[in-house]
């Protein structure tokens, strides 16, 4: 896992039609929101929020947040091998593992 606010995703920008442009520090921003928003915890319990799309993987804690980028099944552009991602939570420990081929 990374350090707090160390975020390696690419740093181009995806544009919707809605307008929303993500990249790099956005891009953990809105899965960092997103987790606060849409939990169900209690306070102290660990948030973790799960995004994709860079095709970049990422592990690490964004304002507080655990952010989870599986990367790439298909090993698509830019990632440079295939990636997933198994997750298992347990008495408000997450363990995360990396798997790569």
């Amino acid at each position: 896992m990374s350090d707090e606010g160390e975020i390696t995703s690419f740093e181009a920008t995806v544009e919707s039609g809605a307008g929303l442009v993500l990249g790099g520090e956005a891009w953990a921003d809105a899965i960092a929101d997103t987790a606060r928003a849409r939990g169900r915890g209690e306070p102290g319990e660990t948030v973790v929020g799960v995004g994709g799309h860079t095709h970049v993987v990422e592990d690490t804690v964004h304002e507080g947040v655990r952010v989870l980028n599986p990367g790439s099944v298909t090993g698509a552009e830019p990632a440079e091998r295939t990636t997933m991602m198994t997750v298992v939570a347990e008495g408000g420990e997450v363990d995360v593992t990396l798997h790569e081929r």
